[in-house]
């Protein structure tokens, strides 16, 4: 039918005018116009379609989009400068690298492992080879790090050196001195945070503190063990007293032996049972008439019969045995 339809058509304008004609074919290209009319309007196009090209010299009116190379009127050397400028204003930034911090600390850690393992197995010998063997130190130091206890204080205080310095950064000194910014970012997986430059250390750096760390143990080293001497020299005189002092005790329970077997049995016993009751403290001198155990003034008698020397006084208020010599004041206060 359509095409039937569309030969009747032909046929009818076979013998139409020419102004029917343009009518006919205006109808069917005007919904075209128009569509493209609504296209123009909707996306206007770029402003550099079409522009004018400049003559050189010329300052445009806009940012144009050249197709063609135009001539920079400066030297390389200005050229360069101008790029170093630019790149000043860029931010350096540094990425912290777990990786390195934990095979350091791994590293010290298994160094102390080995001199541990070293001891149980073959004593210091075989510690004193274990250190040669992975570090140079002195004979000093070598000898320090054979006792436990202070193997075990240096790897606390290495470790701890290591974490507290490794965990702020160290970067290579031609880099991190090479920065002109004095901040930098330093990048922390997926944080980053703005630091100053001179906060990073440099592996030049890290070794000046190792070294100063160094002599500070084999100062400390050195002065342990003059203390150590000191030390057991002063031990050894102490022993050597205790020893004399035990010869002196002994030589003086003979000779108190001696002693009580000259005294009466009676004053003995008495002597005895007052030592239980009131200690070392048993005879006792006379001062100014008083009793030197008791304090307790004294009366005239006692203190003339203690003088005489003609028998055992004792104190009527405490019970304490009583003596006298020539440089006591046996004066009795009134």
């Amino acid at each position: 039918m359509a095409r039937r339809s569309s030969a009747r058509v032909w046929v009818n304008l076979g013998g139409a005018t020419l102004r029917e004609r343009a009518r006919y074919h205006l109808a069917r290209w005007a919904p075209l116009l128009a569509v493209a009319l609504l296209t123009y309007l909707a996306f206007t196009p770029l402003i550099g379609i079409g522009a004018p090209v400049p003559a050189v010299g010329q300052i445009s009116k806009q940012s144009v989009v050249a197709p063609f190379a135009y001539e920079v009127r400066k030297s390389p050397e200005e050229i360069a400068r101008e790029g170093e400028s630019r790149a000043l204003t860029a931010q350096p930034v540094y990425r912290f690298s777990p990786t390195a911090y934990d095979s350091s600390l791994a590293a010290a850690r298994g160094f102390f492992a080995d001199l541990a393992k070293a001891a149980e197995t073959g004593g210091p010998d075989s510690v004193a080879q274990a250190v040669a063997a992975r570090v140079r130190l002195g004979p000093e130091e070598t000898r320090f790090l054979t006792d436990s206890t202070n193997r075990r204080q240096i790897q606390e205080l290495s470790t701890h050196f290591l974490a507290e310095a490794l965990s702020r950064g160290v970067a290579d000194a031609g880099a991190i001195r090479g920065e002109v910014s004095p901040t930098i970012a330093l990048r922390r997986g997926e944080t980053e945070r703005i630091i100053p430059r001179d906060s990073i250390l440099t592996f030049a750096d890290l070794m000046e503190q190792a070294e100063t760390a160094q002599r500070q143990v084999a100062s400390l080293t050195q002065v342990t063990n003059e203390s150590k001497k000191t030390i057991d020299a002063r031990l050894t005189d102490i022993a050597a007293r205790e020893a004399n002092l035990q010869q002196e005790l002994g030589q003086l329970e003979v000779n108190r032996e001696e002693l009580a077997s000259a005294v009466d049995e009676g004053t003995r016993s008495r002597y005895q049972r007052l030592f239980k009751q009131k200690g070392q403290n048993v005879v006792v001198g006379i001062q100014h008439g008083v009793c030197g155990g008791c304090h307790m003034q004294l009366s005239r008698s006692t203190v003339v019969t203690c003088q005489a020397e003609q028998e055992i006084v004792t104190c009527t208020n405490c019970g304490r045995i009583l003596y006298y010599t020539r440089d006591m004041d046996l004066a009795v206060a009134e």
